[in-house]
């Protein structure tokens, strides 16, 4: 995707608390609804409770109204007025093939619940594929698949089988051929998605269709068990006579004057309403004690709190994040073994950020990830981003320091960036060099040994171009002279002087007339030089005479 300028808008989703939870290993994060999902069915409208501790309850229990109405729970029906905030699995009003799929079904067997009817059948062993089982190996339940196909005994045969619940995949791990599963899971993702109540619009969180979700088994339990600190960021609460569940986000900082004690057996974090503002705003997220429902019944308001996930089980039942004024635990997983209970539903959803990056001159941009929506980039995504500069122009780097190109972002937060260009400057470089004959000298990859103007472009490593005149002047060889004379003509003869370039090595030699006279030694007028050998080898590397000193043979020499 090419881009002279973009501005990647974060669709700043209404009704997002501020608290982001690392919800796996990679790192991803959500952010909870502002309160619990509520259903008017007079209207079909969806909502999220203004408050975090408000809840629905019965008619006696609760603080949710309607005018001077109180709703309650235990009033649900097709044509109710007032709010219900009690869900079956699955009963988000699309008919996925359940009977309980509308928001105020009120069913009172399993039967009436997705996934509930397992069937036998041979070594079919299946994983999800791009959904939210997590990988992990398992038996499928093959009421839902269309077609059923057998895996070859190498396993290495792959069946993709569409299902009511998504599209799954042969896992190459081949069961005994007798191996009898009748085991059944599912999930609201895929195809059953719409069945997610949080798919729906909710008119005071975006009002658009799957913006949220409900939390999956691997979301809560990260949430809850595995995340850094996870321990010492969730506790019982109550706000002002409301009790409940607080989960506290990744970076937690307690507000000024309040104290959290996490996972006490005993509700000692007692916060009034104005106090539980400032705990809200620093991030933190309550679930209230709001009971549970079967039926048109009402159990255990303001003693247990059960949340509902999107996993379901065909043995276990239903997953649940779990609270209870008298548990042992603060707050624990669950298995809600009666499939069709109607539970409380604390909708979460992946943040997503916005990416400025404003219009530059003299150049643009280039996204790697093509399939990216820029307007709405989920947490934790990483995108490759080049700076593409126009023609004579060059790219000098990010608006944030950095020089790489492309930039690896990883986007989790709002953020602005952008390149940085300049127009190339015409530069020209006037070079003046003399050098010797028999030397050269190099420009760019030209190499010159002649006298003239020349006149080359070269690229720098920004880009541009500079252009560099070069005059070359070529000299004479330089010489240094060796004169080598001696000191009576009549005693001898010397050999080795000449014009020699730097640095030659020379050799020069005093030969005696005859056998009356013999050598001496060489030395200077300085005298800085007083050697007797003879040949002398030597490296010239200045003008130099040497004079040579005969003498007479005496006696018997």
């Amino acid at each position: 995707m090419l881009l002279t300028a973009a501005t990647m808008m974060l669709n700043a989703t209404e009704g997002a608390l501020s608290g982001k939870f690392t919800c796996n290993e990679k790192g991803d994060h959500v952010v909870f609804a502002k309160g619990n999902l509520q259903y008017q069915a007079s209207t079909n409208t969806w909502r999220f409770a203004d408050n975090q501790y408000d809840f629905v309850g019965n008619d006696k229990k609760g603080n949710v109204f309607v005018g001077e109405t109180k709703c309650s729970n235990t009033q649900i029906s097709e044509s109710y007025a007032g709010w219900i905030d009690m869900f079956c699995y699955g009963a988000s009003g699309y008919n996925a093939g359940q009977n309980a799929y509308q928001p105020w079904a009120t069913p009172t067997s399993n039967a009436d619940i997705l996934g509930n009817s397992a069937i036998s059948v041979r070594y079919v062993c299946m994983k999800c594929v791009g959904g939210e089982y997590d990988g992990v190996e398992g038996w499928i339940n093959p009421a839902y698949i269309d077609t059923i196909v057998r895996v070859n005994p190498d396993g290495e045969e792959t069946v993709t089988y569409y299902t009511n619940g998504g599209s799954f995949e042969i896992v190459p791990v081949v069961p005994e051929k007798d191996t009898i599963c009748n085991i059944d899971f599912m999930q609201l993702t895929k195809t059953f998605q719409k069945s997610d109540c949080g798919y729906n619009p909710i008119s005071n969180g975006g009002n658009k269709q799957g913006l949220w979700h409900t939390w999956s088994l691997s979301e809560s339990q990260y949430i809850r068990e595995i995340r850094p600190n996870a321990q010492f960021l969730r506790g019982k609460a109550k706000v002002d006579t409301i009790s409940g569940l607080v989960l506290l986000p990744d970076e937690w900082t307690l507000p000024e004057g309040l104290t959290f004690v996490p996972n006490t057996v005993a509700v000692e974090n007692c916060y009034t309403f104005e106090q539980w503002a400032k705990m809200e705003e620093a991030g933190a997220v309550f679930l209230p004690f709001a009971g549970v429902r079967s039926g048109a019944k009402m159990y255990d308001i303001g003693v247990s709190g059960v949340y509902g996930s999107s996993y379901l089980d065909g043995e276990s039942g239903l997953w649940s994040m779990f609270g209870n004024d008298h548990s042992s635990e603060a707050i624990i997983g669950h298995w809600v073994s009666k499939k069709y209970y109607a539970l409380s539903l604390r909708l979460i959803q992946r943040p997503a950020y916005k990416l400025s990056i404003p219009e530059q001159q003299y150049g643009s941009i280039l996204i790697s990830e093509k399939n990216t929506d820029l307007n709405n980039v989920p947490d934790n995504t990483e995108l490759h981003i080049y700076a593409i500069p126009d023609d004579d122009c060059y790219f000098e780097g990010w608006s944030n320091g950095s020089t790489d190109n492309p930039i690896a972002l990883t986007i989790t937060d709002n953020m602005e960036i952008y390149p940085i260009f300049k127009q190339c400057e015409q530069t020209i470089v006037n070079i003046n060099e003399q050098i010797y004959k028999g030397e050269s000298f190099k420009v760019g990859e030209h190499e010159y040994t002649r006298r003239g103007t020349y006149r080359d472009t070269l690229t720098r490593a920004n880009g541009c171009d500079s252009i560099v005149i070069l005059k070359l002047e070529v000299l004479k060889p330089l010489y240094y002279s060796l004169r080598v004379v001696l000191n009576d003509s009549t005693m001898g003869t010397v050999s080795g002087s000449g014009d020699f370039v730097p640095g030659t090595e020379v050799t020069i030699t005093a030969t005696p007339i005859n056998n009356k006279y013999i050598f001496v030694r060489w030395y200077n007028e300085d005298e800085e030089i007083d050697v007797y050998q003879n040949p002398f080898t030597f490296n010239l590397n200045r003008d130099l005479q040497l004079r040579a000193v005969f003498r007479r043979k005496q006696g018997k020499e």
